[in-house]
């Protein structure tokens, strides 16, 4: 009971900091994105209704989740750096990292996050997400199928060759 009640405060307090208003939580719970608040330490205070959706966790669940816990395995000591580097107050313009939902479905996503600083201190981040797998995997087949084609090309017992666009030859 004591964590609900904790965690009900800091998504409310966080809540009221967003906009202070019904309107942004509804607009925010709208969003297709994954849209997050973190404390420093990485404890969620607030995800919206594409978060819980994608991931799958329910609200008691996040309200002991830290930011770690949903990151896949290979890129937590990077995350780990990028957000020491955040708290520091430097800040990049679009971050990748992988997301992994409570079945274990590991999700690419790119974003932008934003800071809050209080008296030089991080007080809270936000973030806002896009799945990006359709998109991985569509770069991952074109990869996959320019190497066939580049293998098709150099081991064939004919002559191959391919023109660009000025009619040079690209690959033979």
């Amino acid at each position: 009971m004591h964590l609900e009640n904790d965690s009900a405060q800091r998504q409310r307090a966080e809540i009221a900091f967003i906009g202070g208003s019904r309107f942004s939580q509804i607009f925010l719970d709208c969003a297709n994105d994954l849209v997050q608040s973190i404390d420093r330490s990485g404890k969620f205070l607030y995800v919206n209704r594409a978060w819980r959706e994608t991931l799958g966790y329910d609200d008691a669940e996040i309200a002991v989740l830290s930011i770690f816990d949903i990151l896949d395995p290979d890129c937590r000591e990077s995350c780990a750096l990028l957000f020491r580097d955040i708290a520091a107050g430097k800040i990049s313009h679009t971050y990748e990292v992988v997301f992994v939902a409570k079945n274990g479905r590991k999700i690419p996503v790119e974003g932008k996050i934003s800071t809050d600083f209080k008296d030089g201190e991080l007080v809270a981040t936000r973030g806002i997400f896009r799945d990006i797998s359709q998109r991985k995997e569509a770069e991952d087949l074109l990869r996959d199928q320019k190497l066939l084609t580049e293998k098709l090309i150099r081991y064939s017992a004919v002559p191959i060759f391919v023109l660009d666009s000025q009619h040079r030859v690209t690959d033979w």
